[in-house]
């Protein structure tokens, strides 16, 4: 009966130890998306390009269409490589929307709001110019 008892013990041991174990080794080598970050800092950079293209615009005689252009470009250079950056990124990603989305919907309004633009503008060049110095 002792020797019964003693195997027992001995099994469970085993078998909580060998559950701790796989636990441990599941946080070790969860797949860490090596080319993720090359795509999105691409993006990223694609990003603030396109919002230089839309501050220089705003500067001149800004015209409705080339102000909604802007907002296009915007949103398809973004929806590019978005999901990789809620994926990876999210709390980035949550604080980039907050200032993104309602910069485009912003530019497809009429008449154009151009102070609010302005600082929206300001506001996503602000939160991408951080997450690309956090990516590098």
């Amino acid at each position: 009966m002792t020797y019964v008892r003693a195997l027992l013990v001995l099994a469970v041991c085993v078998m909580v130890s060998g559950c701790a174990f796989g636990g441990q080794e599941q946080e070790q080598v969860q797949p860490v998306n090596q080319t993720a970050p090359a795509g999105i800092k691409s993006g990223v950079e694609d990003v603030l390009q396109e919002l230089k293209k839309l501050q220089a615009a705003m500067k001149q005689e800004p015209r409705q269409q080339d102000i909604q252009q802007f907002g296009k470009a915007l949103a398809t250079k973004w929806d590019a490589f978005e999901g990789d950056v809620e994926k990876s990124y999210p709390a980035q990603y949550e604080t980039i929307e907050k200032n993104l989305y309602p910069l485009i919907a912003e530019t497809g309004k009429s008449p154009l709001d151009l102070q609010k633009i302005q600082t929206l503008v300001e506001n996503v060049q602000r939160d991408l110019s951080k997450f690309l110095e956090q990516l590098q």
